[in-house]
């Protein structure tokens, strides 16, 4: 082995590399989403355009028969679902969050919070 790549070497280099990135950018996200049982900050548009392009992607290193995207696209595919299935529990299987109901306290009276709301 003389130790220089070959074009397709570093192209699977950075794919792995990609892979890697792609496999662990979810995690803190889903770790807090489970930890706080919040999924309110996701939109499930972006839940579903997300999944769409992972699956996308998925089909796509299937028929280039590419482990990095294969690797990548499977990973993300498992976030997303995690994700959107924890949506659907904490929003609408067990809907536990309401809107926080500020006190009345003294100089103010409620015309005034309903104006903060």
């Amino acid at each position: 082995m003389t130790g220089n790549l070959s074009k397709e070497e570093y192209a699977d280099l950075f794919g792995y590399f990609g892979a890697f990135f792609l496999t662990i950018y979810m995690i803190p996200q889903v770790y807090k989403t489970l930890k706080t049982k919040d999924a309110s900050s996701f939109a499930w548009g972006w839940l579903l355009l997300d999944f769409m392009t992972s699956g996308c992607f998925l089909v796509y290193g299937i028929l280039l028969v590419s482990y990095p995207i294969i690797i990548a696209d499977c990973s993300s595919l498992t976030g997303i679902l995690i994700l959107s299935i924890a949506k659907y529990h904490f929003e609408i299987l067990n809907p536990t969050r309401t809107i926080p109901i500020q006190p009345i306290v003294d100089g103010a009276n409620e015309n005034n919070l309903i104006s903060d709301v």
